[in-house]
């Protein structure tokens, strides 16, 4: 009577494939769920750019987007929540009779998030004036950008120089320094 059944080597070499493939394709997942989250991220805070654009326009006002751990305060930690309010006595603060339009939930995890200024303000006729700079995004190796010109235009930056780093002018690549 033949006994059936696996060697050791042979057990020893699908375990050994088994592994490598799970290596492979866990790193290509993490890679995709990081590449999707990125997505994410970068679309929501260029909706909130536009709404408050959109905003200021519509009620031929100011209308301010920025990060506040109180709900009163701008500061420059864009990972905190972000508040979008129309600041009518164009103080550049928040003040109490000045109702918080959209409250918008704080960016999650490791991303990095940098932008010059401590507040995104629009006026009237939708230009940001001098509160226009470039948004960084970056998570791991991926890096995106949000240019917000002065005359108002809100577009993503892209790499003008192949080195796949978006850049905001050709001398000058987006940072989350």
């Amino acid at each position: 009577m033949k006994q059936q059944g696996f060697t050791l080597i042979e057990i020893i070499i699908v375990l050994a494939i088994v592994t490598i493939l799970f290596s492979v394709g866990s790193s290509s997942y993490r890679f995709l769920i990081n590449q999707s989250r990125v997505q994410s991220d970068v679309g929501n805070l260029l909706m909130m750019l536009r709404m408050t654009r959109q905003q200021a326009i519509l009620q031929a006002t100011t209308s301010v987007l920025c990060p506040s751990s109180d709900d009163k305060t701008c500061v420059r930690d864009w990972k905190l929540p972000l508040l979008q309010f129309n600041d009518t006595n164009k103080n550049k603060k928040r003040d109490n009779d000045e109702v918080i339009l959209n409250r918008f939930e704080a960016f999650s995890g490791d991303a990095l998030i940098n932008y010059p200024k401590t507040q995104v303000r629009f006026n009237e006729h939708g230009m940001a004036n001098f509160y226009n700079g470039t948004f960084g995004y970056c998570l791991g190796d991926t890096v995106q950008g949000i240019v917000v010109s002065r005359i108002g235009r809100i577009r993503f930056a892209q790499d003008l120089d192949g080195d796949h780093i978006p850049d905001v002018n050709p001398n000058t690549p987006v940072s989350c320094e």
